[in-house]
Order: structure tokens, then C-alpha cells, then sequence
């Protein structure tokens, strides 16, 4: 169970950053193209 947290923890910390660093890249003029997901 505490495995479990911490890696729950890890996971949105990790999708945070990657948020984080999104909107800095489209801040700084980048484009974003999704593809079918």
C-alpha cells in the first residue's frame, strides 16, 4: 500500500513537471501537434 502512494506520488509529480514544462515551451513561442491518442 505505501508502495503504491509513493509511486501514485512519483506519477503526479512527474505529469506536473511535464505540465509545468508544456506551457514554458508554448510561453516561448513552441507549437503543440497531438496525434490520435
Amino acid at each position: 500500500m505505501a508502495a503504491q502512494l509513493l509511486q501514485q506520488a512519483g506519477f503526479s509529480q512527474n505529469i506536473y513537471r511535464l505540465e509545468g514544462g508544456i506551457v514554458s515551451w508554448k510561453a516561448a513561442g513552441g507549437h503543440i501537434q497531438f496525434g490520435n491518442i
